[in-house]
C-alpha cells in the first residue's frame, strides 16, 4: 500500500534471503551456507507488508484464521463465515433470553444459530480453538491460559427453559450437519432445529414461532450462484415478503436481516431496506439488508 515496491515475488525472495542470513549470523557456524531446520521448534509463518516504503515483518501468532471457531469442521455448499454471522447478530441487536425469538429459516450448517447460542451461553469465540503461538518455544502461554480459564468460569451451558433460537432448512442432511456442529460445543439445547420448506407458509413451523409476538429473522438464503437458481431464489424472496410484510410495511411482530448478492431482493419484497451494508461473503460481493422500522399506527381521534 502506497509503496514503490510492488513486486511480490521479488520482495518475498529478498526478504527470505535476509531472514536466512540473519539466522545464520545468530545461530550458524563460520562458513556455514545454510541453517538446517529443527523440527522440534515447529513452523513459523512470517508475513511481509510494505506501507509507505517501510517493511512490516509479522509473525503469525494465530494459525488458522480467526473466523474459524472450531465447531464447523464440515460445512454446506455456501457457508457463511462465523465472524460475519456474529456481526449480523450484533447489527440486528440480538438479545438472548428476551421476549424476541430468533429464527434462521435457511440455516445450512447452522452458523447463525450457533453464533447466537454462543452469545446466549456467554461462550468466548476462541475458547474451543488453539492458536499458533501456544506452541512457540519462546512464548509464555500464561496469559492465554489465564484468559481461557476466566472464559470457562463465565461460560453457562444451562439450557433455557423455553427455546428462543430456531433454525430450519429444507435439506435434512444440512440439518443433521448443523445439529452435529452445535453438539461439538455443547449448544444443542439452545437451538431447536426443524425441517421446513420456507416457501410453503407454515409448513412444519413450530407453533411458538407462528404465534410469537416478536420474531427476529436473520438468514443467508441462496443467491442463485453456487446453489439453487434464480427462479427459486425469487420464490424464496416472495416467501419472506408474505411472512414479514403487509400492505403497510414491516409487520409489527417481525424484524428482518438478509444477506444476498441478488439485486432483486428489495423489489421482490416491495419494501426498501432501512439499512444496507455492502460486504464480501467469501469472494462474492453481497449486501446485508436490514428491516426494523415499523409503520406508525394512526391514533384514534
Amino acid at each position: 500500500m502506497k509503496s514503490q515496491i510492488y513486486g511480490e515475488t521479488a520482495a518475498s525472495q529478498i526478504a527470505k534471503k535476509a531472514i536466512a542470513q540473519r539466522l545464520l549470523k545468530a545461530y550458524g557456524d563460520v562458513g556455514q551456507r545454510y541453517l538446517p531446520e529443527d523440527k522440534a521448534l515447529g513452523r513459523f509463518k512470517v508475513q511481509l507488508a510494505f506501507r509507505d516504503d517501510r517493511l512490516q515483518l509479522r509473525l503469525d501468532c494465530t494459525g488458522a484464521a480467526l473466523h474459524k471457531r472450531g465447531y464447523r469442521q464440515l460445512a454446506g455448499p455456501a457457508p457463511l463465515r462465523e465472524t460475519l454471522a456474529a456481526s449480523f447478530l450484533s447489527l440486528m441487536r440480538f438479545k438472548p433470553f428476551s421476549d424476541e425469538l430468533l429464527w434462521d429459516p435457511c440455516c445450512g450448517s447452522g452458523t447463525i444459530a450457533i453464533e447466537a447460542a454462543m452469545i446466549a451461553a456467554n461462550m468466548a469465540p476462541g475458547l474451543r480453538r488453539r492458536f499458533a503461538c501456544e506452541v512457540f518455544p519462546f512464548f509464555s502461554t500464561k496469559a492465554i491460559v489465564e484468559a481461557r480459564n476466566r472464559a470457562k468460569q463465565e461460560l453457562d451451558l444451562e439450557a433455557p427453559e423455553q427455546p428462543f433460537i430456531f433454525a430450519s432448512d429444507i435439506d435434512p442432511e444440512l440439518l443433521d450437519l448443523a445439529s452435529e456442529n452445535a453438539k461439538k460445543f455443547g449448544l444443542e439445547n439452545f437451538i431447536r432445529f426443524f425441517r421446513s420448506d420456507f416457501c410453503r407458509p407454515y409448513d412444519s413451523v413450530p407453533r411458538i414461532l407462528d404465534q410469537a409476538e416478536r420474531c427476529l429473522i436473520i438468514s443467508n438464503p441462496p443467491y442463485g450462484l453456487r446453489i439453487s437458481d434464480q427462479r427459486s431464489v425469487r420464490e424464496l424472496h416472495y416467501a419472506f415478503r408474505k411472512r414479514c410484510f403487509n400492505s403497510d410495511g414491516l409487520k409489527p411482530s417481525y424484524r428482518l436481516g438478509l444477506i444476498t448478492s441478488s439485486k432483486d431482493l428489495e423489489e421482490d419484497l416491495a419494501q426498501p431496506a432501512d439499512k444496507r451494508r455492502k460486504l464480501y461473503n467469501g469472494m462474492i460481493e453481497a449486501c446485508f439488508y436490514q428491516w426494523f422500522k415499523h409503520p406508525r399506527v394512526a391514533r384514534n381521534a
